[in-house]
């Protein structure tokens, strides 16, 4: 008689995303509503506004698409799970370029999402990764906020 063994994959996912991807859109429809409406010179600021809030989600589900398929894919490793946080994080804060699209406060909610996974895998402890991935994100999300008031 044989048995065969499988390896399961874990059914819950730390915190869940479902939080992070709501903070990280509405952060950013705020942010980007108060950049487009203080710029109320133009005709068509409602459609831009519509277009941008358009953006912003389309972004928001590629975004936490990914951040679920880093975590399915790290099996359970807690290191990968922080490298693909801070790579995220990485181009969070590069996406400040185009701060007026609300990428930034939306890639910094997936990137935080997984630095609280790999926290949650790791058993609490928070490790390197981790942090300078809430540490960048954070950094990110400020930025965006100070852009979003000046311009």
């Amino acid at each position: 008689m044989t048995s065969a063994t499988t390896t399961a994959r874990p059914t819950s996912y730390g915190p869940g995303l479902a939080p992070f991807a709501a903070a990280g859109v509405a952060l950013s429809a705020v942010l980007t509503t108060i950049g487009t409406f203080s710029d109320a010179s133009e005709n068509n600021v409602w459609r831009r506004e519509f277009v941008t809030l358009g953006i912003i989600l389309a972004v928001a589900a590629a975004t936490f698409w990914v951040t679920r398929r880093a975590i399915i894919r790290a099996h359970g490793d807690a290191d990968r799970t922080a490298r693909a946080g801070v790579v995220m994080a990485i181009v969070a804060f590069l996406s400040l370029i185009v701060f007026w699209a609300g990428l930034p406060s939306v890639l910094a909610a997936g990137a935080t999402a997984l630095a609280f996974e790999a926290h949650s895998r790791r058993a609490g402890y928070w490790g390197r990764g981790p942090v300078v991935t809430l540490a960048l994100s954070g950094l990110t999300v400020l930025l965006a906020c100070v852009a979003a008031f000046i311009g």
